[in-house]
């Protein structure tokens, strides 16, 4: 039989349950595009389980990302529960990242920054948060609406091309490649 006999080994009657607790303090470091939208779904997440946040801003959007740690506070957070840290990424982000203060990591970045975070992380175990450089796909098949496909591709173009979640190849069906081509 493959499933498991509860009832073996005197578990006949126990209770079991999954109890979320926070993790501690989680270093939240946003990238230098979209550093609000980003930073927001960071630090959200931390504070409603219970966490307090360090924030690394980018180091060319740092007063924007200030403002956002002061309305933080302004709402009700407590400083001590949000706190902002300004300064370059390779002196203070390391920093922080290799603080034993530290129990998690949220970074939005690149591959190459995020393996360097990895391995200065590594000696304090803490638990890590990636959205790294993607090179994510846009699949059109024969069948696919190619004005909404045209559509969508102009993602590619916005914010000077710097949105990690924006199409970086595109993979057309041979049967609307020319079709798609000339929209």
């Amino acid at each position: 039989s493959s499933f498991m006999d509860l009832s073996a080994d005197g578990c006949m009657g126990d209770v079991q349950f999954t109890r979320y607790e926070p993790l501690g303090v989680v270093a939240c470091i946003a990238p230098f595009n979209f550093p609000f939208d980003t930073l927001t779904q960071k630090v959200a997440a931390a504070l409603v389980m219970g966490n307090s946040v360090v924030i690394k801003p980018p180091t060319d959007v740092t007063l924007s990302l200030i403002r956002y740690t002061e309305l933080l506070i302004e709402a009700g957070v407590p400083g001590d529960v949000a706190q902002i840290v300004t300064g370059h990424g390779a002196d203070v982000g390391d920093m922080v990242v290799r603080s034993e203060k530290v129990d998690a990591v949220s970074f939005t970045g690149s591959t190459e920054v995020g393996i360097e975070i990895c391995r200065n992380s590594a000696p304090y175990l803490h638990r890590m948060i990636m959205e790294l450089g993607g090179n994510d796909p846009f699949v059109i098949f024969g069948d696919a609406d190619l004005d909404h496909a045209v559509q969508e591709c102009w993602m590619r173009l916005r914010n000077c091309g710097q949105t990690c979640c924006a199409s970086k190849r595109y993979i057309v069906h041979n049967s609307v490649k020319d079709a798609f081509a000339e929209k």
